[in-house]
Order: structure tokens, then sequence, then C-alpha cells
């Protein structure tokens, strides 16, 4: 059975903001911000292996919101470690 984290953020420029949700919509932490940079996004990367290890969570989807490129320093890096989380 699958058990599934969602992730959603809304980026912006300098800053971004992740809110963790389970399969029937509850939140699993309080929403969080952190820099909209490669840094910034290895930390949202710590919170959501974090996060899923707590829950015994086995699956994960994260969504971004459709602005421009600001989103860029997260997708590089989850496509990066794809291979390695699959």
């Amino acid at each position: 059975m699958s058990n599934k984290l969602y992730v959603g953020v809304d980026v912006h420029s300098e800053d971004n903001t992740a809110c963790f949700l389970n399969e029937e919509g509850s939140m699993l932490s309080k929403t969080f911000s952190f820099p909209n940079s490669l840094p910034g996004a290895k930390l949202l990367e710590e919170r959501i292996v974090q996060t899923g290890e707590e829950n015994k969570l086995n699956e994960i989807k994260i969504a971004t919101e459709a602005t421009s490129f600001l989103d860029l320093h997260l997708v590089v890096l989850f496509i990066s470690n794809v291979m390695y989380y699959s």
C-alpha cells in the first residue's frame, strides 16, 4: 500500500514556502519558508526525507507553482536525485 507525501511549493524570487500533506489532505507540519537557492532546495530535501521517515511514507509527489524559471533550483535538485531515491 502506498502512503504518499504531497509537497506543495509556493515559489518566489528570494524565498519559497512549502506545505506537506498526507493522502487525506491533513498537514504533516507547519508551512515553512526556505531560500530560493540550491542550498534552500537541499534544506527542503532534508525536510522531505525527515517527514517521510517520521510518517512512514513511501511515495512523494511534489508540485511547484508554474512561475517562469523561479523553481529552477528545486527542479534541478530533484531531477538529479531521482535515481538516488528510486
